[in-house]
């Protein structure tokens, strides 16, 4: 992946940094994304999930390079 130096590759707008939070079967994702305000280009940067067993919580990072298109 280019670094933009934190502008949008496709209409070159200045990407806003922002965590999406979801929970689905006990699992908490967390996404770290860059997004254009302007054009909807999303780049995710990091994904965190965590999980609880018990008395126990596992963290997994997943660092993620990936390009995403507004749905």
């Amino acid at each position: 992946m280019e670094d933009m130096n934190g502008y949008c590759p496709r209409c070159r707008t200045k990407l806003s940094f922002i965590m999406e939070i979801s929970e689905s079967n006990g699992v908490k994702t967390i996404n770290y994304i860059n997004r254009c305000p302007l054009c909807g280009y999303r780049y995710v940067i990091n994904t965190v999930e965590i999980k609880r067993k018990g008395a126990v919580l596992r963290v997994h990072n997943i660092p993620r390079y990936t390009l995403g298109i507004r749905k």
